[in-house]
């Protein structure tokens, strides 16, 4: 309620086109349409984003993942389907820039959060990518990629999943905020003094639309399950009511 995605809109548009409210492709597909004819009403260019809250970097399994949101998702439905363009970037750093950018109107974002991202650094310690056979250059990638394994390791437990979920209602209109119990907390604050936990507040919302997703982990499978989920909602966005 607090973004702009008119939800009668998109049931209405499951049915004009005689699409499955149970696929999420289907589903998606409806929801580009519906927020995109509503932008473009309103006279703003609509753009995608893609932000994947894991490794979309390191080792050849990121590099894989990258490729398929830059084909898939920003090539194949928003740059070939949609006429516009698309970004595909790393939460949650990517997210902070984007809700202020988002506030301005347009933006229709597609978060992705692996539930087991700690494995992704760790199964590309021994990968192709960094070969013993290959010198210093194998031994350092080796190094980087174990720090960066141990750097995760000392996060919050759920670190990822925070940041995603609070992103998500970000993008929509929400902030999410300490309780620090009273005023601090917005005025709210039912936890007391000294209460801890977070509180939803603000709900004046914008015209932000944000879908947020969970996989598994970033693995073959996943990745060829997620190409053809875009690919289904680029053909969703070229069907004719």
């Amino acid at each position: 309620r607090g973004g702009g995605l008119d939800l009668v809109a998109v049931a209405a548009e499951l049915g004009t086109l005689a699409l499955d409210p149970s696929d999420l492709a289907d589903v998606l597909g409806a929801i580009h349409r519906v927020a995109c004819r509503a932008r473009r009403d309103d006279g703003r260019v609509p753009y995608g984003e893609a932000i994947y809250f894991g490794n979309l970097t390191r080792g050849p399994a990121a590099r894989a993942l990258r490729s398929v949101l830059d084909s898939a998702f920003a090539h194949l439905v928003w740059a070939s389907a949609l006429r516009s363009f698309a970004d595909v970037g790393k939460g949650p750093g990517v997210g902070h820039a984007t809700h202020a950018m988002s506030k301005q109107g347009g933006a229709l974002t597609v978060s992705i959060l692996p539930l087991h991202a700690e494995s992704e650094i760790e199964s590309e310690i021994e990968s192709d990518d960094a070969p013993a056979a290959d010198g210093d250059k194998g031994a350092a990638l080796r190094v980087a990629l174990r720090a960066a394994r141990a750097q995760l390791a000392d996060f919050p437990e759920r670190y990822q999943a925070s940041h995603a979920y609070a992103n998500a209602l970000a993008l929509a209109g929400f902030d999410v905020v300490a309780d620090a119990g009273g005023a601090d907390a917005g005025g709210a604050g039912d936890g007391g003094a000294g209460g801890g936990g977070e509180q939803i507040m603000g709900g004046v919302g914008h015209p932000g639309v944000v879908t947020l997703l969970t996989i598994r982990r970033n693995d073959d499978e996943t990745r060829a399950a997620l190409a053809r989920v875009f690919t289904r909602v680029a053909e969703v966005v070229r069907m004719r009511a």
